[in-house]
This record gives C-alpha cells, structure tokens and sequence, in this order.
C-alpha cells in the first residue's frame, strides 16, 4: 500500500517541525536507511521548513513511523498529537493538493510544486522509487499543472512582492528589460531582491544609508549597491523603486521626482512606498508618468488576491477528487492486468504440459482422436479444479457475494 505520514504548519508547532527536519546532505543515506526496514519498498522524503512528510511503498506503516521518530530521536509521545498517517486513495488526494499549493500555508504558492520536485529527483538518484510512487509524483506534477491552468488558485497576489511584480506586469510589457531599485536593506528589502533576482530583471539595485549593508545584500542577488548619496542619479534609470526605510521624514520629495520624470522624457516610473512612515511624498501620486502605491493600496490588493484564491481553491478540491478517483483506477486497473496475465500465464503452464503429454502419446502410436479426447479432458478438469472447489467451498460457507460475483465472471448470470 501507499502512505503519506508527517507533520506540517497545520498540525505541529515550529519547535516540532524543526526537530523533524532532514538536511539535503541526509537524503541519500536517509532514503537508503529507510527502504532497509520491514516491509518497505519504496521512499520518498518531503523537507521544508513548513512540513516534513515521507512517502513509501509499504505492506504496513508501523515501520515507517518507528523509523521516522528513531531517526529524529523523538518519542511517540511527542509526536503523536501532530502526526497524520494517510494510506492509499488519501495519500494519492494529499499529495495531490500539496502539489498544487493547497495544502500550503499561503494558498496556491508555487514554490512547494518545485521542492516536490526536489524531493522526486533526490530519491530517483537514490534508487527508492518503484512502480508505485514513480508514477504517483509524476501524475502529482502533471495534475498540478493542469488546476493551476484550469483555476485562478494562484494567479491573484497574496504578497507584497507579488503584488509588486502584477502591478510592474500591468505598467511593463517586459519586465527582464527594466531597471529596479530598491531602498533599504532590512528583511522587507531582501524579499524584493530575492523576488526581482528570481525574475531575471535587467539590472538590480539597493541603495541604504549603510552602504556595507547595501553591498553585503547586492552581493547575494548580483545586484549594484550605492549609498543614498547617489540616489537621484539612480533615479534617472530605475523603471521601479522600492522602498521600505526606517525614515521619519520623506526620503523621496515631489521635487526630485518631477525632475527624474523630465529627464527620462515621458517613460513611466513605479514607485512602491512599504515605509511607515512614508518614504515617498504622497504629492507625487498627481505628477504624471508617476505611478505611486503604498502599503495600504498593497493590502487591497492582496486582500483581494486571496479571496479569489480561496474561491478557486474550492474549485480544485473538487478536480483534485476527480483526479485522485482517476490514479487509483489506474492503479486498480494496472493491478488487474497483473492479475490477468498471472492467470493466463497457468493456463498456459498447463496447456503446455498437456500437449507435451499429446505428443509423447502419439509418438507411441495412440489414436489421435483418442488422444485429443483424453488431453482436452484432462485440460478441463485442470482448469475448472480449483475455481470449482472454490464455488463449492462458497455455496457451503453461504458466502452470496462471491457466488453472484462468479455468476458475472463466468457469464452465467441467468441460473437461478
């Protein structure tokens, strides 16, 4: 069978989450170690810093379990409130949801689609995928795909550096062509730099009062660093500013910025205030080719982002049902076809062993019509022995279910 067990944000502090946490450099061995234990076939593990969920193939999950909390040296008791153990059907509709961003803290985030990714290739490297999770992750990210494209889960803003970049797609046919600038160098900052990096704009870069700061942030995102001494000269180039200083005053006045606007003859500039207070005179909302927001504007927009997300993350959860039906008819039916083949694969041993006994009786000058007559009874017999004994051990046992299934199987439905 298939099972999912593990903790996340939903169900299990950080301090937990924390404990149960895999390092990348401890996947291969991890992976390894875990496909040694009774029972377990196939492995996969899912680490980030919001979930830790390992996937296998496995004819029980006690093993797993014990695995999991010996290898993180935590006890049972400890863990217990927060684990989730789902299996089969449930595993396929988890896996499912998490791939599509619906089981994610913020819905519809895509960055879980490419650590799920990570997770596959890492146990594919490994050797600890088969038959039964190989197939499974990869109609997971095929799934994914296709409710994304089919849904607007993750198509509205839901940050401020999301809500950004919509607004930059609205002003800016091309937004790897544009320069970026952004002021500050706090937590807030090094978000949009890591976003605008993501995004491959054209040039990237951060201005603060602590020039140091500002290179030591520039140098992770390849971006320029300058102290705020050079800023109007920066102006004059950047499409987009961002600012987000610990400032009592207006950095940026109508002033500066109504010359930036001439100089750069009509080419218009985005300008995003995150600063509370504001680093950017309101006034300049009024001058044109000047497009200012601020946190308040930025709040609508992300407001609204998740009401449409939330609305449309109840149109995949009904695809994902449909999905998660359709794998496990699919395994169902690649399980009967095994089956099939296994019958066919007798039946053919027998047949096999009678005509061998054929031959050898008319090689010795037997009849071949009396020969025909003993090999085609004796491959009938064999062949119904077993079911018959069966139906007879059935009607004995007054097990009506199967009785009525061999009815439908051997086409004899009529017989009353």
């Amino acid at each position: 069978m298939l099972i999912t067990c593990g903790v996340n944000h939903h169900t299990a502090p950080m301090s937990l989450r924390e404990r149960l946490t895999f390092g990348p450099h401890h996947f291969p061995h991890s992976l390894y170690d875990l496909t040694q234990q009774a029972h377990v076939g196939e492995a996969a593990i899912l680490s980030t810093c919001n979930r830790t969920e390992v996937y296998c193939k496995t004819a029980r999950e006690k093993p797993v379990i014990e695995w999991l909390l010996a290898t993180q040296g935590l006890r049972w008791e400890e863990v217990a409130p927060h684990l989730y153990v789902y299996k089969n059907e449930k595993v396929i509709k988890h896996i499912l949801r998490v791939a599509s961003g619906l089981d994610s803290m913020v819905v519809g985030e895509p960055q879980i689609f490419g650590q799920l990714k990570q997770a596959f290739s890492i146990a594919q490297a490994a050797g600890t995928l088969g038959k039964g999770l190989h197939p499974l992750f990869q109609y997971a990210f095929s799934t994914a795909k296709d409710i994304r494209s089919q849904t607007a889960v993750g198509r509205h803003p839901i940050s401020f550096a999301y809500a950004i970049m919509v607004l930059a797609k609205r002003m800016f046919t091309h937004i790897q062509q544009k320069t970026v600038l952004l002021l500050g160098a706090g937590e807030t900052i090094e978000r949009m730099a890591r976003y605008f990096h993501e995004k491959n704009v054209h040039k990237l870069i951060i201005a603060n009062r602590t020039q140091e700061k500002a290179v030591a942030l520039a140098r992770r995102f390849g971006a320029a660093a300058i102290g705020l001494s050079d800023l109007e000269k920066q102006l004059l180039e950047a499409d987009i500013v961002v600012s987000a200083l610990h400032s009592p005053l207006p950095l940026l006045g109508k002033g500066l910025i109504e010359r930036t606007l001439k100089k750069r003859k009509r080419r218009p500039q985005l300008l995003v205030d995150l600063g509370v207070p504001r680093n950017i005179e309101p006034e300049i909302a009024s001058l044109e080719d000047a497009y200012l927001y601020c946190v308040d504007d930025l709040q609508q927009i992300i407001k609204e982002g998740l009401q449409h997300r939330q609305q449309a993350a109840q149109q995949a959860e009904l695809l994902i049902d449909d999905y998660a039906h359709e794998f496990s008819r699919r395994m169902r039916a690649r399980e009967t076809t095994k089956m099939i083949c296994a019958v066919r694969k007798k039946a053919e041993i027998l047949r096999d062993k009678e005509v061998e006994k054929a031959r050898q009786l008319l090689q010795k000058g037997e009849c071949v019509e009396q020969v025909l007559q003993q090999v085609t009874t004796s491959l009938t017999n064999k062949l119904i022995h077993h079911p018959s004994a069966k139906l007879y051990q059935a009607g004995y046992d007054n097990e009506v279910e199967l009785l009525e299934a061999a009815k439908y199987f051997f086409d004899m439905e009529n017989i009353k």
